[in-house]
């Protein structure tokens, strides 16, 4: 198989020889929004190229159409309407994928000694959920690796801290923001 891009618009796949099935996942962030299309096991037959056209305007609401051109001869055959699989599929907290990056702010607050934090988000990522004093100085590491997209909590136990104002962080994809909290013992 082989994958080309021809323009920002096109991604095409071509078949030579065997038939395969393939998963596609776009992706489309700006500083307005989040985009998101998940389908599966969308079936490329033998010499057949597949070429994907998405509408960036709209992403996650309107088909994925694909021009289906069997033999490789450069003649469009068919075409294909993907739906997006993504549309009310719950994630691992039973939830629905959420459209934003989101922190909340921690609960209970003040605390003690422990605390519950929840963040949204919206696209696979590496996440980073750091603690820090008012020093800066890195006190906890509450998450660090790869998630889906989805809704999330992380209990952060602030035992053998002394009591103060902290400061939680999440970086996620491009999305970057931190909170205060309050340990009182």
């Amino acid at each position: 198989m082989k994958i080309e891009n021809p323009d920002s618009n096109k991604i095409k796949l071509k078949s030579f020889g065997t038939a395969k099935d393939y998963d596609i996942e776009l992706n489309y962030v700006t500083e307005s929004g989040i985009g998101r299309f998940v389908d599966s096991n969308i079936p490329l037959t033998s010499n057949t190229t597949h070429t994907i056209i998405p509408d960036w305007t709209d992403v996650t609401e309107t088909q994925l159409k694909i021009l289906v051109d069997e033999g490789n001869d450069g003649t469009i055959d068919d075409t294909l309407s993907l739906i997006n699989k993504l549309t009310g599929i719950g994630n691992d907290q039973g939830s629905v994928i959420p459209k934003e990056f989101r922190l909340e702010q921690n609960y209970p607050n003040p605390f003690n000694p422990s605390t519950t934090i929840r963040y949204q988000i919206p696209i696979n990522s590496h996440v980073s959920l750091k603690v820090y004093d008012v020093l800066g100085n890195e006190v906890a590491t509450l998450v660090d690796e790869y998630r889906e997209a989805g809704r999330y909590e992380v209990e952060f136990n602030a035992k053998g801290l002394a009591s103060g104002v902290y400061f939680y962080k999440l970086q996620a994809g491009i999305f970057v923001e931190t909170k205060k909290m309050l340990l009182v013992k």
